[in-house]
């Protein structure tokens, strides 16, 4: 299933701590589909705290509208390690969220 990739949310959680993180990947609009490996890349913004003052991270992707209040949310990485570089790659699950309508 296509999933819009502007439609997913992704979630980047550090323990004790809120980074200042940009993602620059993947672009806004791109498309993946379900059972295929997602990858997901990051700055540090600039803005305090640092990423290299963090340890760790979980990356979740999510799928709906900006309407739906409860998005579906699989996780990504639940133990991810900033110093293990910049970026996170997993597959998104078969059947994760929806290929109808074309914006889902």
């Amino acid at each position: 299933m296509l999933l819009r990739r502007s439609a997913l949310l992704f979630v980047l959680l550090a323990p004790l701590a809120s980074a200042d993180v940009q993602f620059t990947s993947p672009a806004a609009g791109a498309k993946a589909a379900g059972g295929s490996a997602l990858t997901v890349e990051w700055k540090d913004s600039g803005s305090a705290p640092s990423i290299s003052d963090l340890k760790g991270y979980q990356l979740f992707v999510c799928a709906g509208s900006n309407t739906n209040t409860a998005p579906t949310c699989a996780s990504l990485e639940d133990q991810g390690v900033f110093s293990g570089g910049n970026k996170a790659s997993a597959p998104i699950p078969v059947g994760f969220g929806a290929s109808t309508p074309p914006n889902a």
